[in-house]
């Protein structure tokens, strides 16, 4: 996207309220020429008092003086009001299309990108946007047309006034800030570029806080931040450097206009072309004139700093979702808690978004008859992860086909297909709200009385009550407040709360320790009841009681049956199984031991 577009779609978004953007910009308009208007009758006064003796007409000048003062505090506040409320209502909107285009696109959609990055995007970056509707759109028209006021107001006194200083403006407004943009262009980009990263450093560091104290990583994670920092810091000064450059260039042409309109305005008072006061209000016209014009080097700075930030915004929100929704999407009044995969075969995309390399799935087949529970295992890598992230249109498979109750799921939109999914995952992710927030994530809408059963059914009615702030308990970022075990029941509870027919257990007992372990499964066994279920496990003792367990092998199903069957069967189940044995004995045994 180059910046005219950009620029182009910036302009775009303001067309909603582009009747207000027009009030700000003729209100700095007659604002500046308020101000102007002020010197200028105050220069005229004072002459007429000083050379011709007309003291009577001072009172009268300050009257009218005081009454353009107040026109131009008047303007200048409707200036500021309408640029800024037309500047804060578009970054409300761009957040909002921001947040809409990259939640489609999430986890498929953003190979490589970090999430400090994306915060710098939605939170900085939108930030650097607004100085584009409130500083920058009405000092550009402003730029315009003030200097020609005072240039016509130069060619009423004298021609030769005119022509002096029309070369001065075309220098500041055309030539000067030409150069800069070219100049400056890169640096701009680069500076947002490398905030990006210092964000996504800092925010990954926050993160692993614990971790980097833990191994004696604080001194080099600290030597990366200061090197990224002074990669951030050079770019920044070289912004800088530039600006510097084009203020001393703007003060220079200045000057040289106000010497040139004197020069040429002294020789036309000693031919009596104009009087000495007229001289004296024309330069100071000229002078006033080219104040916008010079005022664009701040502007010219939030301008590149705009464009580089609107640029990284739109090229992120650009970015095609791997998962689309429907043109005309079913929309079953239910589903049947049947899931049948057909032929299905899926690989990941690398960092540029191309999927590379030997296929997670391959040809993979197979369902889950309503009320049934069936255990998905295999290896690492097997893909078990894939096959919930493909279910719940995570990604969408570039061949074979997934059917939830009977229709292919790219038939339906993803809030349906996951309307009707219940999921517990190994991850459970706790935002930094309280308990009772976190809970009504599976139902925004739940009763007092649903939202009881749910904590009842899930095992947290013990640990709430021990609470001083019971429901209302903040649970810190991440759920640091909490243990493993409570974090699962609370996404337990969740699934409760929603209370979907078909539900998928993801390594969710994974993480825990036995004993906790014993107490998450007692509690899922509850949840189980009248449900479809898929039950994805690295523990195999987690599946032993499944109706049935399918064991993946090179991206499909190498073979299936009870726990029973395929311990006779001597296959890659009972491998695994051994496997798992041999490793709890070693542990016990080492326990023994020490």
């Amino acid at each position: 996207m180059n910046r005219r577009q950009i620029l182009g779609r910036l302009l775009s978004l303001m067309q909603p309220l582009w009747k207000i953007m027009a009030a700000s910009v003729a209100a700095r308009i007659l604002n500046q020429l308020a101000g102007i208007a002020l010197v200028a009758a105050g220069v005229w006064g004072i002459g007429q008092a000083a050379f011709r003796g007309s003291g009577g007409l001072l009172w009268p000048l300050v009257g009218i003086l005081a009454g353009i003062g107040m026109l131009k505090g008047l303007f200048r506040y409707l200036e500021q009001f309408t640029g800024h409320y037309v500047a804060f209502r578009l970054l409300g909107l761009l957040r909002n299309q921001f947040y809409d285009h990259i939640e489609p696109l999430i986890p498929g959609g953003l190979p490589g990108l970090r999430s400090g990055d994306a915060v710098s995007r939605v939170v900085s970056d939108v930030d650097k946007v607004e100085p584009f509707y409130a500083h920058t759109i009405a000092p550009a028209v402003s730029a315009v047309i003030v200097p020609a006021a005072a240039l016509i107001f130069l060619f009423s006194v004298h021609p030769a006034l005119g022509w002096v200083l029309l070369p001065f403006v075309l220098i500041l407004g055309l030539a000067v800030p030409s150069l800069a943009l070219i100049a400056r262009r890169d640096a701009s980009a680069a500076a947002r570029a490398a905030a990006g990263e210092v964000n996504a450093h800092l925010t990954d560091s926050f993160q692993g806080l614990r971790d980097i104290l833990a191994f004696g990583y604080g001194d080099r994670r600290r030597t990366e931040i200061r090197d990224i920092g002074q990669r951030l810091d050079r770019r920044e000064r070289k912004q800088k450097a530039w600006k510097a450059v084009q203020n001393g260039v703007d003060a220079a042409v200045l000057a040289g206009a106000l010497v040139a309109l004197l020069a040429v305005g002294v020789g036309l008072v000693h031919r009596g072309a104009i009087g000495p006061l007229m001289l004296a209000v024309a330069v100071t016209v000229g002078g006033l004139g080219l104040d916008p014009v010079t005022g664009l080097t701040g502007v010219l700075t939030d301008f590149q700093t705009a464009l580089a930030s609107a640029g990284r915004l739109f090229r992120m929100m650009d970015r095609e979702p791997v998962v689309r929704e429907p043109a005309d999407p079913v929309r079953p009044a239910a589903l049947t808690p049947a899931l049948d995969f057909r032929n299905v075969t899926f690989h990941y995309p690398d960092t540029s978004g191309n999927g590379t390399g030997k296929p997670v799935l391959q040809n993979l087949s197979f369902s889950l008859q309503p009320g049934e529970t069936v255990g998905l295992v295999g290896a690492s890598g097997a893909g078990k992860s894939t096959v919930v992230n493909l279910l719940l249109r995570f990604w969408d498979p570039p061949q074979g086909e997934i059917l939830l109750g009977g229709y292919d799921v790219l038939t339906l939109s993803p809030e349906t297909v996951r309307t009707h999914i219940g999921l517990v995952s190994q991850q459970t992710h706790i935002f930094d709200t309280t308990i009772r927030e976190n809970l009504l994530l599976g139902n925004p809408g739940a009763s007092e009385r649903q939202l009881r059963e749910a904590i009842d059914r899930a095992n947290l009615s013990e640990f709430i009550a021990s609470l001083p702030g019971g429901l209302e308990t903040k649970t810190g970022e991440l759920g640091a407040r909490l243990s493993g075990g409570q974090r699962q029941r609370i996404a337990i509870g969740r699934a409760f709360l929603k209370d979907a027919p078909l539900l998928v257990l993801d390594e969710a007992t994974s993480n825990l320790d036995a004993g906790n372990e014993r107490m998450i499964r007692e509690t899922l066994s509850r949840l189980l009841t009248d449900r479809t279920t898929l039950i994805i496990a690295h523990r195999l003792s987690t599946v032993m009681d499944a109706d049935r367990i399918l064991v993946l092998a090179g991206g499909h199903v190498a073979e299936q049956g009870t726990h029973d069957q395929l311990l006779r069967n001597g296959g890659e189940y009972a491998r695994l199984f051994a496997r798992q044995q041999d490793e709890l004995n070693d542990a016990v045994i080492s326990a023994t031991v020490a």
